[in-house]
């Protein structure tokens, strides 16, 4: 109904394009207020109103919407000026996602300050890792392969192959730099997301060349995020009451199936049996994992 508030939550399960979603009347215009509240269902420290809701692949965001008229609407996905991403694999998905109703109605909220709405805590993501000292740094480079025919992606030079990439301690807080290098000529084309299984990270620094603005803020808690073209982030997490594997991985789905994820193992350093066993296997190759002194 018209001046009502709903709570909407937009989910990205396109393979292959990014959304940039608003709400419109026939003329273009946007039609209905929107605030962002939560991302990848963690919320946000208190709404933050915007135009357009960019939800990146496999992401989801929870927003309220108010349409004071009624009427027909349209949802849109379109690029704005102040667009995310501006480059064509993948781009935004430009065109009607669906038709929007909006009653009359007497249930007018017009009073309520959304801006000033107090959002539920947020549990285990009400900590922050900002200015805590961090065990782990880890280099992650995005990029193509080189060999440009086959039209491979690499994490860290490497085609996903099935086998472990890295190894990291429970309990251990890590800083991860993921960076979108270029190395092939259509690199440039290009762009990545970035999704983590099983755990959600702190955003604690991001480096964007071209200066556009982005769809999160430092100190924001996500599991799948934008990898700015030729930039990179870093994210803080912990791999905590979980020992095993964990996958991460581009969600752009024909980047993820051509090779652009990684396995990593989560290792137990309290369980000496499993910890002492798996160094004796590495050492019998030559591998240094030194992982449980940083645990």
């Amino acid at each position: 109904g018209g001046g009502e508030w709903q709570r909407w939550r937009f989910v990205n399960a396109i393979s292959h394009a990014f959304l940039n979603i608003s709400i419109v009347d026939k003329r273009g215009d946007s039609a209905c207020e929107m605030y962002e509240i939560a991302a990848d269902g963690v919320y946000y420290g208190s709404p933050r109103q915007s135009s357009h809701v960019f939800v990146t692949l496999g992401g989801r965001k929870d927003v309220l919407i108010k349409c004071p008229d009624s009427g027909w609407f349209t949802m849109y996905s379109t690029q704005a000026a102040d667009s995310v991403v501006d480059f064509s694999d993948p781009n935004e998905f430009g065109g009607s996602l669906g038709n929007v109703r909006v009653y009359a109605s007497d249930d007018d909220r017009s009073s309520v300050n959304v801006a000033a709405i107090s959002l539920p805590g947020t549990g285990l993501y009400d900590r922050s890792f900002i200015d805590s000292h961090v065990d782990v740094e880890y280099s992650l480079i995005l990029s193509d392969y080189k060999d440009t025919p086959t039209e491979w992606f690499t994490m860290n030079g490497v085609v996903y192959n099935s086998l472990i990439g890295h190894r990291i301690a429970l309990n251990s807080l890590q800083e991860w730099d993921i960076k979108h290098k270029f190395e092939t000529s259509d690199s440039d084309e290009t762009n990545h997301n970035w999704h983590l299984h099983t755990h959600h990270f702190q955003i604690a620094y991001t480096s964007d060349p071209r200066g556009h603005t982005t769809d999160y803020q430092i100190g924001d808690w996500r599991d799948t995020i934008n990898v700015p073209l030729g930039g990179s982030i870093k994210v803080r997490f912990k791999a905590e009451n979980y020992a095993g594997y964990l996958l991460h991985h581009c969600h752009v789905f024909n980047h993820e199936t051509a090779g652009l994820k990684q396995l990593v193992s989560v290792v137990n350093c309290s369980d000496d049996r499993i910890y002492n066993e798996l160094k004796k296997y590495a050492d019998s190759f030559g591998m240094d994992i030194t992982i449980c002194s940083d645990a």
